[in-house]
């Protein structure tokens, strides 16, 4: 993994600069290696808008430790699932890439954030996935091949295991080049990836006083997808009820998901 590593390293920036316009992005980072190394999983950057934050979790990561194929790839998805924090109403997305399996069976050397170890478990893994409806897509070395790279049965896994975690997800299997030449396009991809289509636009207001009522117009609904740009149009009405200076946000939804905010203040006179 030392080429694909040197290459994320190299094109951070790019790749955070080019996923900005997808709207109120965050990113976190983290790390796998396996149960017999002095961690499993940790996370090197909890979830910030911070850019030199999250590029300095990327210059942490390396390729060393291990020493056979599988790794501690299901432990520490399913560690990503439970100790993130996650945004309130967020679109949650983990771009994972490597070229072996996880372990099945083999047990985290360290205890996770409830205090329990977690033990590697393809069906648990995917189950704490679904939970917090986390998008998983994968790069993977040997792309979709159901017997290469972390497709490969070994470890007590089954052949396909990416292909099955990203299918449950709702995700997909991106290949990834043995250079890692590809690897900010591969991350851009995927995260495009999850936002391509979506069926559903509209505001929230969030934090309104009781001195000011704030109404805002029906969702948009249809089929819609990001190959072209659109403009949605909202009636947003504010009602004075009591006087003084009101602040409050309204956010911008796509399906659900928090694409950007908007802060407002309303003064109501006498």
């Amino acid at each position: 993994m030392g080429g694909q590593i040197a290459a994320a390293k190299a094109n951070a920036n790019t790749v955070l600069s080019s996923l900005s316009g997808l709207g109120d992005v965050h990113f976190g980072v983290g790390e796998y290696k396996d149960t017999s190394d002095a961690f499993t999983y940790r996370t090197n950057t909890a979830l910030t808008g911070n850019a030199s934050a999250v590029t300095a979790g990327i210059n942490a990561w390396s390729a060393r430790g291990g020493g056979e194929c599988p790794a501690g790839t299901l432990s520490g998805l399913e560690r990503v699932a439970k100790e993130t924090s996650w945004r309130t109403g967020s679109t949650r997305v983990v771009v994972m890439f490597g070229d072996a399996p996880g372990h099945v069976g083999r047990t985290d050397t360290k205890d996770d954030a409830s205090g329990d170890r977690i033990t590697s478990n393809e069906t648990a893994t995917i189950a704490a996935l679904n939970a917090e409806g986390i998008t998983v897509q994968i790069g993977n070395t040997g792309g979709t091949n159901p017997t290469s790279g972390m497709n490969r049965a070994a470890g007590g896994a089954a052949a396909g295991q990416a292909n099955r975690i990203a299918a449950a997800t709702g995700g997909e299997v991106f290949t990834l080049s043995s250079s890692g030449e590809n690897i900010a396009d591969l991350i851009k991809d995927a995260v495009d990836a999850t936002f391509a289509e979506y069926s559903s636009v509209s505001l929230e207001p969030l934090g309104a006083a009781p001195g000011v009522g704030v109404a805002v117009s029906d969702p948009i609904l249809g089929d819609f997808d990001r190959e072209e740009t659109r403009t949605f149009d909202f009636d947003v009405t504010f009602t004075g009820l009591e006087e003084g200076t009101h602040d409050f946000v309204i956010h911008a939804l796509i399906d659900g998901g928090i694409v950007a905010t908007e802060t407002d203040r309303i003064v109501v006179g006498e």
